[in-house]
């Protein structure tokens, strides 16, 4: 308590007084949170990598959460040749993201120019910003008000427009007729702070793999690879990653070391010492896959490359030997033509398992699965059930072994008839396997079938497929090209409900003939019920068959009673993909995703439709009676009862109208995490603009 003196005016004595302020006690100083200190934000915010736990959770906490992560939201720029106009190129400059699909004509290459001139204009504009901040540090004749006050002024400013909407290239991504290295090599210098690189080229390439770590000096993920049967991607010289000017005159030994996280090749060839001289010096490498590797021959002579060979043994005794044996979790080697024995492959996979024994994702080659399919996933892989992770199995490529079905290879060019039999009976039976490795390991969260095929009948477990509706022609399930398919109804279930990520090229058609919506109904309510949490998927259904040598249009669409509409229930879906026509869908099949689809004309639009599938639900009324819809109760457990009594009407119009309804309840949202979306194109947009362009000519009539 604070005491004053006061004198009193008769007996001029000192009477102690008490001040009224000091009734206020003095409160003692609060620590602060640790969530209140911005260093220490930084350093959680570090490790949040994924875009939509920034957009959905991070950036709505408060303001300030909100200015120290917007810029990491990249805004986006996609260009497809075919689709896209020249008005895409202006939103170049300061996109953090950019997709190109390249093509093979003059204009092409006209529009690639036009791009690099996009990406000069943003590379200016980045060093001038460089040059400012530079010139605020060093002070110059102003006071340090005023070079506080420019500073604030310029963050906010920054904060509101720069950040946001404008920020140096982060990530590209290539794809298509990248018909010469020269269109890379140029575009090098004007990405200066490039964290992600993809290349996935439909033409052969000879990459400089030095030039791009030179660059690149920040890049984390580098991933590069040729797809079709005759391309290769040709790597010469050395892989020497310099990251600072000093680098540059230093011994590899004394090299700063890189920041590449992430290194994939695929279809390549290159002297494997080059990539070992390269692993010395990238300690954070978590992923590495070498996936069909070209030995070299007489055809790649002219790149010095014709006696490239490959030891996987040697590679892995140098990674065992390195630091980055405590950061890598996923690698995989194959090579392109030669198949392993089921001893070398069980060698390999042996070998991984005791040396580096922190894999969790695994990448297996379907060349290896078709010798010993049983041996990798049964004996190996399920050593670790507790521990997988993530499944990803490549096939040489999708021309085998179903060349003479999808790609009209000549008959002349054609392998005999009865080693095309042995192909596909040895593909069923691996497709199998891996079929039931699924429906025993519950912890797996992402799975892969890249350049092969997933058979649907896996996840018909009521045998649906074959229902035939009166305006339908009837199809025969039981044979294809004269290869009998053990159609027995009672497939077992996959027991993975955690999984997060599905990327599959299904195989559901007939030689000759094609299919129709109850094949799609199958796969998406398998997949809306079987997999709950599922957050990235892409489907892949080539062209059903060949007529002639030529590859036949796939009749399968988009419409509303294919049961696209049942991944509605999909409650997490962040990105979809799907490469079906949509040619024959109305606007309100497919506008259901967006919030302007739920609107009361639309569900009208949707239910008159429903309308007209009367006669087809009296049809399944008739096909249903006397199933025994009984499942195989060897793996029945509580969660997979609940599964199949979800999948009783799993690919019937049935399923697809109660689904309807469900969506036009008050408080249902389709899909609402639903960010990314590609339908029959090459790049994800947001779901609006993908509608919009798939509904171009229509959409200014129904908006």
């Amino acid at each position: 308590m604070r005491l004053s003196l006061r004198k009193n005016s008769r007996n001029h004595q000192l009477i102690p007084t008490t001040n009224t302020s000091s009734k206020q006690q003095r409160q003692p100083a609060t620590r602060p949170s640790p969530l209140d200190i911005p260093e220490i934000l930084e350093r959680i915010f570090f490790f949040i990598i994924d875009e939509q736990t920034l957009l959905h959770t991070v950036l709505l906490v408060c303001r300030q959460w909100f200015h120290m992560n917007q810029s990491r939201i990249l805004r986006q720029v996609s260009w497809d040749h075919r689709v896209s106009d020249d008005r895409y190129l202006y939103k170049i400059p300061g996109a953090g993201r950019l997709l190109w699909q390249c093509g093979w004509f003059v204009d092409d290459q006209v529009r690639w120019n036009k791009m690099i001139e996009r990406l000069k204009v943003a590379h200016r504009q980045y060093l001038v910003r460089c040059q400012e901040d530079e010139k605020d540090n060093t002070g110059g004749l102003r006071t340090a008000q005023e070079r506080l006050r420019m500073y604030q002024d310029k963050v906010m400013w920054r904060r509101t427009r720069d950040s946001l909407y404008f920020s140096p290239l982060r990530e590209l991504d290539l794809r298509g007729a990248i018909q010469t290295s020269t269109r890379v090599a140029g575009l090098l210098p004007l990405v200066p702070a490039l964290t992600h690189l993809r290349i996935r080229t439909s033409s052969a390439m000879v990459l400089d793999i030095n030039s791009i770590l030179s660059h690149c000096t920040l890049l984390e993920v580098l991933h590069v690879e040729a797809v079709g049967y005759n391309n290769v991607i040709q790597i010469p010289g050395l892989w020497r990653p310099i990251t600072t000017t000093a680098d540059k005159d230093a011994s590899p030994a004394h090299r700063t070391p890189g920041t590449l996280r992430s290194f994939v090749l695929g279809r390549a060839i290159f002297e494997q010492s080059n990539l070992e001289d390269m692993l010395e010096h990238t300690p954070h490498l978590e992923v590495l896959h070498l996936i069909h590797l070209i030995k070299g021959n007489d055809q790649y002579d002219e790149a010095g490359l014709a006696t490239c060979d490959y030891d996987w043994r040697r590679l892995v005794r140098l990674l065992t030997t390195l630091p980055l044996t405590s950061t890598l979790r996923s690698f995989h080697f194959s090579l392109l033509k030669d198949t392993a024995t089921a001893g070398e492959t069980a060698e390999m996979y042996a070998a991984l398992i005791d040396d580096l024994p922190n894999l969790i994702d695994w990448t297996v080659s379907g060349n290896d699965l078709v010798t010993s399919a049983p041996l990798i996933l049964n004996r190996n892989l399920h050593r670790l059930p507790d521990v997988i992770s993530s499944l990803k199995i490549h096939w040489t490529s999708s021309r085998e072994p179903y060349s003479d079905f999808q790609y009209g290879v000549h008959p002349s060019l054609q392998p005999p008839p009865s080693s095309i039999r042995a192909d596909k009976t040895n593909w069923w039976a691996t497709i199998k396997v891996v079929h039931q490795y699924l429906c025993r390991s519950p912890n797996v969260q992402e799975f892969k079938l890249m350049n092969g095929y997933y058979l649907l009948f896996h996840m018909d477990i009521y045998d649906r497929r074959k229902y035939n509706y009166s305006d339908q022609s009837a199809l025969r399930w039981d044979k294809i090209a004269g290869v009998n398919i053990d159609l027995v109804p009672g497939n077992p279930i996959w027991a993975c409900r955690n999984l997060q990520s599905l990327d599959l090229d299904l195989r559901c058609f007939k030689t000759g003939e094609v299919v129709y919506d109850v094949q799609l109904r199958v796969l998406n309510g398998y997949v809306a019920r079987v997999c709950p949490r599922l957050r990235h998927l892409s489907i892949h259904i080539p062209p059903p068959c060949t007529e002639g040598g030529i590859p036949q249009r796939s009749a399968l669409q988009l419409r509303l009673e294919s049961g696209l509409c049942l991944l509605a229930r999909l409650e997490c879906l962040e990105r979809l993909h799907y490469n079906l026509n949509t040619s024959e869908c109305d606007l309100w099949d497919l506008n259901w995703m967006i919030p302007s689809g739920q609107s009361e004309k639309f569900k009208a639009k949707r239910w008159e439709k429903m309308a007209r599938w009367c006669t087809w639900r009296e049809e399944e009324k008739r096909l249903e009676t006397g199933r025994d819809h009984r499942l195989d109760q060897r793996d029945t457990g509580k969660g997979l009862s609940t599964v199949q009594e979800q999948l009783k009407n799993l690919g019937l119009i049935l399923d697809v109208m109660e689904m309807v309804k469900e969506m036009d309840r008050e408080g249902f949202r389709c899909l609402p995490v639903l960010s990314r979306l590609c339908i029959g194109s090459e790049f994800e947009q947001t779901p609006a603009e993908e509608i919009r362009r798939i509904f171009a000519p229509k959409w200014a009539l129904f908006r």
